[in-house]
């Protein structure tokens, strides 16, 4: 979704997807594609709520 230009849906959908885990399950290789997932991001909308939101929802899984 976010390569394809909708990042506001695309990292929501990350972002559900990655809270939807039970903390056991927030796993390295899941952790990777949410950094890949934010690293797809264009730098002109890095600034952007659901982005911001996102970026704070992987910190907390202690990626950040």
């Amino acid at each position: 979704m976010v390569n394809a230009g909708d990042v506001a849906a695309g990292v929501e959908h990350a972002s559900a997807a990655l809270q939807s885990l039970p903390s056991k399950d927030q796993i390295r290789p899941i952790i990777a594609l949410g950094k890949e997932v934010l690293g797809a991001v264009p730098a002109p909308q890095i600034s952007k709520p659901a982005v911001i939101e996102f970026r704070e929802c992987l910190e907390l899984t202690g990626a950040g």
